[in-house]
């Protein structure tokens, strides 16, 4: 899980695993890797510190000269070639490009029909591996190990970029660009981002124009390793070569200032520019961007010691590196210098431990473009020539959890300055709304086309803006399951946002939709199906400073929910019997009589009040806070097929409560012949 600094366990341990390198026509030796790979994942929350692709179209050529064109989903450890309309793709072995129509143990299975002709009629779009034979990519990371170690609120740091070329491929760019993007672009991203709590400044070394926090361009005396889109140890070494490269020219000691004889990210942060190109720009397959290796937070396995100190390590989670390429380009015409949103997403990772809120096992898109750790560090205001140039603000649940953002709980009626606005500050630009749960709240914010977050008009349109909803789950580290996320957006429209990344109705504003609460659509319930107790209503017109009241909030007097139903046998044989054990918590303020709790073995439509089931219990006083179960038996299964159990507290609706829509609760079983 990814927790609050304040709620870390420190007894999370490190997984390292050398990346598995197998033949496949070894059976054994496969399945017994692999069963210990994933045994060891799930023992532990990790996750590959990642960037996503920019998603631009790009144009692959066949060996006939037919033309199609393409674009890669995913990040460096997972990753995918679709047409611009969504099928999925492969180069075949006879090189031309080929429709994937399945995949077999993680790899593509190809018809015949080429990319460039129109798809079959029963191919479905994004199309990808089943699930986690993607383990066998890089060794993973302890996500919450990594958070852990970084810095929270206010924090001063120093970033150095080694710019390293080869002997078949010199770097194009200066040392004073590359200057220019520490001194200028990282460091005002973060002060801004940060409401002013985080101060990057270039590292103090003397090659070139001396303390700009640049050197290079160093020589690596082999060729460029053109790892594209198959991150491995090769980029792990050009990274160590480039550190003692670099080293006749910074002191690595002076920035171990915590004596621990390692130089951690929040003492130095590496980032390796490579010369050549960046893969998660140009895509593979695309002739325009090779030689290439995709940007990426790691660390290195053998790490060097230059100066005395152990640099690039993963020292618990302290240390590792940032890397990305040098250039930017998918067309014959539109080659550039690589833009900050990669960086300053590498950066979230390598200094301040962020995970990855895109979802990184590709059946969506998580976050969407909200966020710099979601796909928004591609963003691309409308003055802008290139994605990236604009990446957009780190959403509410970043700065909230980094202490970049006062802990501010809504109550009655708010208002909300917008996140990219100069008049923003730590104390009104993030409310949260507390639930019964700890672990579950959800976070508001204001978005609007101003400053960082004009970089979301490349998604949204130039004129978007409203309220964004997001309901975090501190149980859980990413944002792979869909169906229960870290960090969620709360679509405004009710539709969910699918592998895209965003339109300007997931906002809330007046005209669009302005209630959020236990019935809405979407609603504010927890990941249990109970109520939260969180309202929020009369949100205001767009604006830069919006206004939206915390209605309803932590209920008072008593709420009686059902918060779980257990059935014994869990699948009862038909015409026989079976118990269900029903828990029943008081979720609000006060203590309180719950009454009559009414069960129906089988009744898929909500019940009114005095509703007779098949039998009921007397649930008595309940203290605030408090839960109590009761058993149901010799209930009985009747024909075999689906059914939908349900439970009904306070079921005559006797007792007043806070809140009278969140009585019911229902579990779907089968009945089997």
């Amino acid at each position: 899980m990814f927790k609050m600094i304040s709620r870390f366990s420190d007894g999370d341990q490190l997984f390292q695993a050398e990346k598995m390198s197998f033949d496949i026509s070894n059976t054994k030796r496969f399945l017994s890797g692999l069963i210990s790979l994933i045994f060891a994942l799930i023992l532990l929350p990790q996750e590959s510190p990642a960037a996503p692709s920019a998603e631009i179209s790009y144009e692959i050529t066949q060996p006939d000269g037919s033309r199609f064109m393409a674009v890669t989903r995913g990040d460096e450890w997972s990753n995918r070639i679709e047409t611009r309309e969504g099928y999925t793709v492969k180069k075949d072995t006879d090189g031309y490009w080929r429709y994937v129509e399945n995949y077999h143990n993680g790899e593509p299975i190809l018809g015949n029909t080429h990319a460039d002709d129109p798809h079959p009629p029963y191919l479905k779009k994004h199309i990808r591996p089943d699930t986690e034979l993607l383990l066998l990519g890089p060794p993973q990371e302890n996500a919450d190990e990594r958070a852990l170690a970084a810095p929270v609120g206010s924090f001063s740091g120093r970033v150095l970029f080694i710019l390293a070329q080869f002997s078949d491929r010199t770097g194009s760019t200066t040392e004073a660009s590359w200057a220019s993007f520490v001194t200028n672009n990282i460091a005002d991203y973060f002060n801004k981002a940060s409401h002013g709590r985080v101060t990057l400044t270039a590292a103090s070394e003397s090659s070139g124009t001396t303390n700009n926090g640049v050197v290079g361009w160093v020589t690596l005396n082999y060729l460029h390793p053109n790892t594209g889109e198959n991150t491995d140890t090769r980029n792990q070494t050009l990274t160590r070569d480039a550190i003692v490269a670099a080293n006749p020219f910074v002191n690595f000691a002076a920035y171990d200032t915590n004596n621990d004889g390692y130089v951690d990210a929040n003492e130095l942060a590496i980032v390796i520019v490579v010369a050549g190109y960046e893969e998660s720009y140009g895509g593979s397959g695309n002739i325009y961007s090779e030689p290439s290796v995709w940007g990426h937070k790691w660390s290195i396995t053998s790490p060097p010691v230059v100066d005395g100190k152990t640099v690039g390590s993963y020292h618990s989670g302290a240390g590792g590196y940032a890397q990305f390429g040098e250039l930017h380009q998918s067309t014959s015409t539109d080659q550039h210098q690589a833009t900050a949103g990669i960086m300053v997403h590498e950066l979230g990772h390598l200094i301040f431990g962020l995970p990855d809120l895109y979802d990184t096992d590709n059946s969506s898109s998580g976050v969407g473009a909200f966020c710099l750790m979601g796909g928004g560090n591609w963003g691309k205001a409308s003055t802008d020539t290139w994605a990236g140039q604009t990446p957009v603000l780190a959403s509410a649940w970043v700065r909230y959890n980094r202490g970049w953002v006062n802990n501010v709980e809504g109550n009655g009626t708010v208002s909300i300055t917008a996140a990219g606005a100069s008049t923003t500050s730590s104390a009104n630009t993030v409310y949260r709304a507390t639930t019964s749960l700890g672990s579950e709240y959800f976070l508001v914010e204001n978005r609007q086309p101003v400053g960082y977050d004009r970089g979301l008009q490349r998604w949204l349109g130039n004129s978007f803006g409203g309220v964004a909803i997001w309901h975090t789950d501190e149980t859980q580290s990413n944002n792979k399951d869909d169906s229960r996320r870290l960090v969620d957006l709360e679509e405004a429209d009710g539709t969910l946002m699918g592998t895209g990344r965003g339109q300007a109705t997931d906002l809330w504003y007046a005209g669009n939709a302005t209630t959020f609460n236990n019935t809405s659509n979407p609603n504010s319930k927890l990941y249990n199906s109970s109520a939260s107790g969180v309202d929020i209503n009369s949100i205001s017109s767009s604006s830069t400073v919006m206004t939206a009241n915390f209605g309803a909030g932590t209920p008072s007097g008593p709420d009686f929910v059902v918060t779980a139903v257990t059935l014994s046998p869990s699948s009862p044989g038909a015409g026989g019997t079976f118990s269900a054990t029903v828990t029943v918590m008081n979720q609000g303020t006060a203590s309180g009589s719950g009454r009559r709790l009414t069960v129906w073995t089988h009744q898929p439509t909500s019940q009114s009040c005095g509703a007779t089931g098949n039998q009921y219990k007397v649930v008595g006083t309940v203290a605030a806070g408090a839960s109590a179960s009761f058993t149901f038996t010799g209930l009985s299964a009747r024909a075999a097929g689906s059914k939908t159990f349900r439970a009904f507290v306070d079921s005559y609706c006797q007792t007043a409560e806070s809140n009278e829509s969140n009585n019911q609760y229902i579990k779907t079983y089968t009945v089997g012949n």
